[in-house]
């Protein structure tokens, strides 16, 4: 399962990605795929957002894969000391190399 979200990740769009993330983690999938490379901004809600996708991925045995290209992202994974708590790709290939099982496209736009 991707899920790919770009333009600004902030308290205005955190919510609509809540929705589609949570739907997906709950739903019976291995694997969700998270792709941010589009992001332009990332705020304290995104990051937040994140977090608690992280934790229900965990909780209901889902692996959680980010996207993590893009600069603002990187650079707010880095402040926030996060870089370590999620799996990260530096391209949507190569978070997909070892995924089984089909895929679906979901897109959000920021």
């Amino acid at each position: 399962m991707v899920i790919q979200a770009g333009g600004d990740l902030d308290c205005r769009t955190a919510a609509r990605l809540h929705e589609l993330l949570a739907a997906r983690l709950s739903s019976m999938v291995d694997t969700v795929v998270l792709d941010l490379s589009g992001l332009n901004f990332i705020g304290v809600a995104g990051l937040e957002l994140l977090l608690h996708a992280h934790r229900q991925a965990d909780s209901r045995g889902v692996d959680l894969r980010l996207v993590t290209s893009a600069h603002c992202l990187q650079r707010a994974l880095i402040a926030a000391e996060l870089t370590e708590s999620f799996r990260c790709y530096a391209t949507l290939e190569r978070a997909l190399a070892t995924v089984t099982g089909r895929v679906r496209d979901l897109y959000a736009a920021g």
